[in-house]
């Protein structure tokens, strides 16, 4: 890769409303003169409950508004870095995080939805998680997804379009991020 089509991408996953966290990266690219030109968040912004999250209903936002109070909040601060930034929701971000917002510009969520990012680079994303399972033995309920085929229907309706010559605003000389916050099944990402 030359120069010209070098792009510094910063991922950050799992702040959990830590603001300490972000301060800490920003020091460290600063401190270490690098340049950031796209930053990408894969959930978990914030910490909402578990039990709140399988109630996709208003109620733990009307319960406890600071949850996404702090994912703003932390949206907020990461674009302090550089205001070039995608994000999707994670499991632990309360439900109307899920709900696209109708500007396609950063800051900007990508869940179930793909945008140009770059010169011929795409970003396409899937937030939230299925439930996590070790030896059998359930660790964590997912949200939205109960399981993997209700996840499996939302990443079709994502990617068909985009793997189909005549639906697909992709070209072959194009790039693209699929950013999701769950792990590929039985990685052990979390564990």
């Amino acid at each position: 890769m030359n120069e010209e089509t070098k792009l510094n991408i910063l991922h950050v996953t799992d702040i959990h409303s830590t603001l300490e966290m972000v301060d800490n990266v920003h020091k460290w690219l600063i401190a270490n003169n690098e340049k950031i030109e796209l930053i990408l968040l894969s959930g978990d912004l914030a910490t909402m409950p578990m039990e709140y999250g399988l109630d996709p209903s208003e109620e733990a936002e009307i319960f406890n508004p600071s949850y996404y109070e702090d994912f703003e909040k932390v949206v907020e601060a990461v674009s302090r870095i550089n205001s070039n930034v995608y994000y999707i929701p994670g499991n632990h971000d309360v439900p109307k995080t899920y709900v696209l917002d109708s500007k396609p510009s950063p800051p900007c969520n990508v869940h179930l939805r793909c945008l140009s990012i770059a010169p011929n680079l795409y970003v396409a994303g899937l937030g939230g998680s299925v439930p996590g399972y070790q030896d059998g033995k359930k660790l964590w309920d997912g949200f939205p997804y109960r399981n993997q085929e209700e996840m499996g229907v939302d990443l079709n309706k994502l990617l068909d379009p985009l793997m189909k010559s005549e639906t697909s605003p992709l070209t072959e000389d194009d790039q693209l991020i699929l950013m999701t916050h769950c792990g590929p099944t039985e990685s052990s990402t979390t564990i």
